[in-house]
């Protein structure tokens, strides 16, 4: 069944489900050498990713600090801070 994957009409791979569905065939065919192998190269682009994501949050964190430090400096009202920084009354408060 699996070695006649290959001959899939083409309109199929266009679609989720079947590309999903050969993705599943490819990797239960594994051998446990190359499931480990598999599994450790994903394990490694999760936390890559996981990574990235938090450095972003990080920035994204930082630069409404920022903005809100700025803001605070002017004098703008702590609701108006909140509402564009969505930093708490207390963060800002220790700026």
């Amino acid at each position: 069944m699996l070695k006649n994957l290959d001959n899939m009409p083409p309109a199929w791979s266009e679609k989720p489900e079947f590309v999903k569905l050969l993705e599943i065939a490819e990797v239960s065919n594994l051998s446990p050498e190359e499931m480990n192998a598999y599994q450790h190269d994903l394990k490694m682009l999760r936390d890559e990713h996981n990574v990235r994501e938090f450095a972003i949050e990080e920035a994204v964190k930082e630069k409404a600090i920022e903005f809100a430090y700025e803001m605070k400096q002017n004098g703008e009202p702590i609701d108006k801070i909140i509402k564009y920084t969505k930093l708490t009354t207390e963060q800002i408060e220790a700026l």
